[in-house]
């Protein structure tokens, strides 16, 4: 998995910002991208900008990485942990 912030993934003029998870985005453009956020439309705005740019097999996880988190398939260790 890749972590690409909504907020700083675009330039201006609606390109991805280059950065080494860009690069990885990049070499698997043809794998299934699954957007995963968390309430509001910034998921949704995400794989709408990816499929504008031309990535192809995106989806949204409906009610984002919450929906995870309630099926206790996701655990996210304290930030001690390490």
């Amino acid at each position: 998995s890749i972590n690409i912030p909504f907020p700083s993934a675009f330039s201006p003029e609606g390109d991805l910002n280059p950065c080494a998870a860009v690069n990885v985005l990049n070499q698997n453009k043809q794998q299934v991208k699954v957007i995963v956020g968390s309430r509001g439309k910034n998921a949704n705005n995400f794989a709408a900008d990816l499929v504008r740019l031309g990535y192809h097999k995106v989806c949204v996880l409906h009610k984002g990485i919450d929906v995870l988190r309630s099926t206790n398939i996701l655990t996210v260790p304290p930030a001690d942990y390490f």
